[in-house]
């Protein structure tokens, strides 16, 4: 499995109501793609000006396929009037998958 976190700031909040308005419409299609078990965005419950995507792909060579779709390429192209200060992304090779249990409670 290949896991995506990227984390998108913006110049300002307006800036990112328009990425978040134009990235609405990469959700259902991204999520229709092969090889797709998750595709979110979200924007920083503590930063307005930041917006985090979250990516899980079965192989590499479905998020490249993804990379290359005409949806992809329209919204890159929308974004030339949104100004995006940054982005920075990471791409993670996952070997397993579980769940993270708490530790049990101490008392001091």
């Amino acid at each position: 499995m290949i896991a995506v976190s990227a984390h998108v700031l913006l110049a300002s909040p307006q800036d990112t109501e328009r990425f978040c308005e134009l990235a609405v419409g990469l959700i259902e299609p991204t999520r229709q793609e092969p090889g797709c078990t998750l595709y979110a965005m979200a924007r920083d419950i503590a930063d307005d000006c930041v917006v985090w995507i979250s990516e899980e792909w079965d192989s590499n060579a479905h998020l490249d396929a993804h990379l290359r779709t005409e949806h992809i390429a329209q919204f890159l192209g929308e974004l030339a009037n949104v100004n995006i200060v940054s982005m920075e992304d990471k791409k993670y090779e996952v070997s397993s998958v579980g769940h993270v249990e708490m530790p049990p409670a101490t008392n001091a």
